[in-house]
């Protein structure tokens, strides 16, 4: 009954989709982060590529639009990180293991749809809303079900996909928690501002119970992020924050303590995550240009070498795992599109500061505390092909081409912004 449910969910929106694609995208967007077909039980694996089929076809006549990706720094960045990661495929050790690609390109398709679709600052905001409701209501049930049952401990993923581990869940829910936070202050009523609260308490608690030590310290990025930007109320934001952390602390005290004190312990053994650090980047100075080949599994094919072991395992860093993989040129690209990301939002923010929109401020500020997440947790595991953070960056390229700018002033000066520090607030329209 839940799979026919879902069927019929989905063709009915893919069909709305060939007519009006932005209701499309937002149908991907869900599908994509709260996989509805884990919690129908279905096996059924094409329902993703039916809605992003259907959404593409109904925005052809978007093509219009395209001219816009060469007017964002961001997505130019992303053209050339597709390129560098192409490179990487063609020279790959062998080109055969990099089965991987195909579904990347379509991620990155669907990805800079996000970008044609954004039209107005409405659209950026249903956009947002769409990914921070779906993946938020999808930790909240985890989240829920720890609480209930008086703490739990989740050792696996959901669904497969991006979401397979309990890490790689951790850290998702890690990069959701502030959006889902600045929802709360963008929230009209103070009843939905309570339900986001309610959420995020929720998602916090699900990060808590996957016991991934990633996802700590990248939840605490994410708040340090959050803190930052509120000026004089840093501290009680901070409290907040800790109360909202407490209850699934508690409830896991003991346990939960001991997993965290042993970050301390990479050498555990001889198998801690800086051997494998070690092997990765000996293996990137044989191959330092373009990598042994984009996804993992040229490397998993050949660390053994290095490891002097038959020892399969990633590199446990997206940072190495990015060199490695698919050579210098493409890290320093990478590494330039995040940094650029979180640079642009920071503009984002400061003008919707100047003009006084509030929400084009909390979600620049939103995506900045998610990334600042990411950037912390992915010290910890391999996502090189992570999709909620592509999804995400091409949001914030799609928010900065339509975000309002302060009108010019006498000598083409744009109008001084207010102080960066002053907590944003307002109301979704």
């Amino acid at each position: 009954m839940r799979t026919i449910i879902l069927q019929i969910v989905v063709l009915s929106i893919s069909f709305i989709a060939l007519f009006r694609p932005k209701i499309g995208l937002c149908g991907y967007l869900w599908y994509s982060l709260m996989r509805p077909d884990a919690l129908a039980y279905t096996v059924a694996n094409y329902f993703s590529l039916v809605l992003a089929l259907s959404t593409l076809a109904g925005s052809l006549r978007y093509l219009g639009n395209a001219g816009r990706f060469a007017k964002s720094s961001l997505v130019l960045c992303f053209f050339v990180f597709q390129l560098f990661l192409g490179l990487s495929v063609v020279a790959a050790v062998d080109p055969r293991l990099c089965t991987s690609y195909s579904m990347f390109l379509r991620l990155s398709l669907m990805a800079l749809l996000i970008v044609l679709l954004t039209e107005s600052l409405q659209d950026a905001k249903i956009y947002f809303l769409v990914m921070t409701g779906s993946m938020g209501l999808l930790g909240s049930k985890f989240g829920l079900f720890g609480l209930l049952h008086g703490g739990v401990r989740f050792a696996q993923g959901y669904g497969g996909g991006f979401l397979s581990d309990n890490n790689t869940l951790g850290l998702a829910l890690a990069m959701t928690v502030p959006l889902c936070w600045y929802c709360r202050t963008m929230a009209r009523s103070k009843g939905l501002s309570n339900f986001w609260t309610a959420i995020t308490l929720l998602d916090i608690s699900a990060v808590v119970m996957t016991y991934s030590r990633g996802a700590a310290l990248a939840t605490g990025a994410a708040f340090l992020t959050i803190a930052f930007r509120s000026g004089k109320k840093m501290l009680a934001q901070l409290v907040l924050l800790g109360c909202l952390t407490a209850p699934a602390v508690y409830l896991v005290w003991d346990s939960y303590v001991n997993r965290i004190e042993s970050i301390s312990n990479t050498q555990d053994t001889g198998r801690g995550r800086i051997y494998y650090w070690r092997a990765a980047l000996r293996m990137w100075q044989d191959h330092p240009i373009f990598g042994v080949g984009f996804g993992n599994d040229n490397y998993l094919a050949l660390i053994s070498d290095y490891l002097g072991r038959d020892d399969p395992h990633v590199a446990h860093n997206t940072y190495i795992q990015m060199l490695v993989d698919s050579g210098i040129c493409a890290f320093v690209v990478y590494m330039t599109l995040l940094g650029l990301t979180f640079r642009r939002m920071n503009r984002v923010a400061r003008n919707g500061n100047a003009i006084g929109n509030a929400d084009q401020a909390n979600m620049a500020y939103a995506i900045q505390a998610s990334l600042a997440a990411f950037l912390v947790g992915s010290i910890f595991l391999s996502r090189c092909s992570f999709d909620y953070l592509y999804l995400l960056i091409m949001l914030a390229a799609g928010l900065d081409l339509v975000a309002a700018v302060p009108e010019p002033v006498e000598g083409d000066a744009l109008l001084a912004p207010p102080d960066l520090d002053a907590e944003p607030s307002g109301a979704l329209s």
